[in-house]
């Protein structure tokens, strides 16, 4: 409970555990362990028939080797949980986008709700995926919006029970996005935006998934794609940017794992992208030839 605005699923949890345990803090570890594999095997089930094989494994392999990740799941905090969910929901979303089947839907709408459960910044981050996602719905907006809408409202007693007992926010809306106090913090801009980066392209930390992905895209020319991670990246960005903290401190003490969505985000997306650009080769192929 150090951060009084976060939502108190995962403190809960982590706290039962914790004492269940005798007060052993590894409980923790072995909790986000468990949870890290079943990421692996759930993003693996869910592109299995719909990508080659050879595809799906190795773009779980990618996050398998990656030291961030296994970093991150000894760490006992949150920002790796969210990540998964969070990462889960774009990919069911994505998936019934391509196939239209009615449980990927229900499935991106229950993942995304788990994810408003852990940290605040979930809230954010969702809306302006599920923004991207509306705009990639075509024809089938209304049950999007509708799926979407179920997931966010997950959100709304937290909101209000902290509306009702006075709960601060560690960056109120109003001070985020006064634009006089952003050009007065404009120093912080820069900074930010090569230390974001800078973690989320970086090999040692997380393998190539991030340049993959941004390769994938341009090949692909895939708006959405390209519209899912710049917005992430963007919002973290902007925390940094607007956040009430020291900004050498916060960059040091979060900005290695707060990037956790979104290289987990572009891990699930670059096995689609892969192939759409493989089945697409062979029509090239033949296009050249009759041409």
């Amino acid at each position: 409970f150090e951060v009084p605005d976060y939502p108190l699923w995962w403190a809960a949890v982590s706290a039962l555990e914790v004492r269940a345990s005798g007060f052993d803090l590894r409980a923790m570890n072995a909790q986000l362990a468990v949870l890290a594999v079943a990421f692996l095997g759930a993003a693996l089930r869910l592109l299995w028939g719909r990508v080659r094989p050879w595809v799906a494994l190795g773009a779980v392999l990618l996050v398998a080797v990656s030291p961030e990740f296994w970093r991150h799941a000894q760490g006992g905090g949150a920002d790796l949980p969210l990540a998964i969910y969070v990462a889960l929901a774009v990919l069911c979303a994505a998936l019934w986008l391509a196939r239209d089947e009615t449980h990927l839907l229900v499935l991106a709408a229950v993942f995304g709700a788990v994810a408003l459960q852990i940290k605040t910044e979930a809230l954010p981050e969702l809306v302006v995926l599920a923004l991207v996602g509306f705009a990639a719905a075509h024809g089938r907006r209304a049950r999007f919006v509708l799926a979407a809408g179920a997931a966010l409202a997950t959100a709304v007693p937290w909101q209000i029970w902290r509306a009702v007992h006075d709960v601060p926010s560690r960056l109120p809306l109003g001070d985020a996005l006064d634009p006089a106090r952003l050009a007065d913090r404009s120093e912080r801009l820069w900074p930010s935006v090569r230390t974001v980066t800078g973690h989320v392209v970086d090999p040692t930390e997380w393998a190539l998934i991030v340049p993959l992905a941004l390769v994938a895209i341009v090949l692909r020319r895939d708006i959405p794609a390209a519209a899912a991670l710049v917005s992430l990246w963007g919002f973290l960005v902007f925390v940094y940017w607007a956040d009430r903290d020291a900004l050498d401190f916060v960059l040091a003490t979060s900005a290695y794992r707060v990037v956790d969505p979104l290289v987990l985000t572009a891990a699930v997306l670059t096995p689609l992208l892969a192939e759409g650009l493989l089945r697409a080769a062979p029509r090239a192929t033949q296009d050249a030839a009759r041409g």
